[in-house]
């Protein structure tokens, strides 16, 4: 519980989820504190990448979002926005 307490404001999300699992298999297979922390920390930057990664899409998808809702206004085909969202977004045919 203090380590997690200290991990939050560094901002390291997958270290606070991960210490007590590695921890364990880490003490039973005579690993030092070198690699324990060596494992510890390899996820983060790859799921600090991917969530990078989700944010720009879903940015480039509300962008295009706007975009073609402001077309079909402009060009008042007589579709409204959210008719427009519910047919642009997948799935939604």
């Amino acid at each position: 519980v203090l380590l997690q307490h200290h991990l939050r404001p560094l901002r390291l999300p997958t270290f606070s989820r991960a210490y007590d699992k590695l921890a364990r298999p880490s003490a039973t297979g005579n690993k030092d504190h070198v690699q324990y922390l060596l494992r510890l920390r390899e996820p983060e930057p790859m799921e600090r990448e991917r969530r990078m990664i989700d944010r720009r899409v879903e940015a480039v998808d509300d962008r295009r979002l706007q975009r073609l809702q402001k077309l079909l206004v402009s060009q008042d085909l007589g579709i409204t926005p959210s008719q427009a969202c519910k047919h642009a977004l997948p799935g939604n045919g």
